[in-house]
């Protein structure tokens, strides 16, 4: 049976193994129950399925692969969407501004690729974000001001948002 054929699944944890290879496009077919995906620390490379867009996932782990490529819109309809991790990659291009759109998006991960420009200032709209770590990548240009640092209090609440 392929994963494809499983569309009630609602959670896949495959961290921390020796997968190797793109991310099937059966998975388009798990657009629908997914709710939480993590494949972090694997071997998985290649770009993100265009056809991959779960409605109801909350949870995407995909850190510390070889993912390549821009981001499609792979999670653009992921309004549930709390966490994404897509840190430790080689994805590129612009980080794409139907992110401003995930409104339960609170964990931002996009360190360590190869994202150019500027922060979109679209990640304003995100009411929830408590950290957004952009890292390591080839942006350029201002820091949008609703993300501007005001006061710190300690050491802590800096680190949280780098």
């Amino acid at each position: 049976m392929s994963m494809g054929n499983m569309s009630s699944l609602e959670e896949i944890l495959m961290a921390n193994n020796h997968l190797e290879g793109p991310i099937p496009m059966e998975f388009c077919q798990l657009n629908l129950n997914l709710k939480l995906l993590d494949l972090s620390v694997n071997n998985i490379s290649g770009s993100l399925p265009s056809c991959f867009s779960p409605i109801w996932i909350s949870q995407v782990h995909l850190s510390r692969n070889k993912l390549y490529g821009s981001l499609t819109n792979a999670f653009s309809n992921s309004s549930m969407l709390v966490t994404l991790d897509l840190s430790n990659h080689y994805l590129n291009g612009n980080i794409p501004n139907w992110i401003g759109r995930l409104s339960q998006l609170s964990y931002l991960l996009l360190s360590n690729n190869h994202f150019e420009g500027e922060i979109p200032v679209e990640l304003c709209k995100l009411d929830c974000l408590s950290l957004i770590d952009v890292s390591n990548n080839n942006l350029f240009g201002t820091i949008p001001p609703c993300l501007k640092i005001t006061k710190v209090n300690n050491i802590s609440e800096l680190t949280s948002i780098i």
